[in-house]
């Protein structure tokens, strides 16, 4: 194991709340894990799995579709409580937000999911107009220095 697999797997414990003597592996064990000097075997992995941990996310740096924090969970449990006109705020932020931001793996891009939604080009634009948010292509043109001062 690497020591971004190690690290992955300790923010992945952190996230479950737990600690190194909280597993089911002695501390000393987990903390070879986690600095990469060992790997666990498939049977850690499946436990780990079992408590609610992202192995693929460990492995890889991928997260898994349907592994979500805790905070993720409110995040969706409160828009699918939101009427439309909040949701569709929260889209067009959420698209100008990733637009500027580096790319991180999701389950699906944000463009997959506003489509998903059903809006237009048009419609995010006007969207983001009215959130006051720097539309898609100009954001593109200031982290390409193309602005014009802004």
């Amino acid at each position: 194991m690497f020591s971004q697999e190690g690290a992955r797997l300790r923010e992945e414990r952190e996230r479950l709340g737990l600690k190194q003597a909280d597993l089911w592996v002695a501390p000393k064990t987990q903390r070879f894990y986690e600095s990469g000097e060992r790997c666990p075997d498939l049977e850690y992995f499946k436990t780990f799995a079992e408590r609610g941990g992202d192995v693929l996310y460990v492995v890889t740096g991928s997260r898994a579709v349907g592994v979500v924090s805790d905070i993720e969970a409110r995040l969706i449990n409160a828009f699918r409580a939101s009427p439309d006109a909040v949701r569709d705020a929260i889209m067009a932020a959420l698209q100008a937000g990733a637009a500027s931001a580096p790319a991180t793996p999701i389950a699906a891009p944000v463009e997959q999911l506003i489509t998903d939604k059903g809006f237009t080009p048009e419609e995010c634009k006007a969207l983001e107009e009215k959130a006051g948010i720097r539309p898609r292509s100009e954001v593109g043109a200031v982290k390409k220095g193309r602005s014009g001062g802004r």
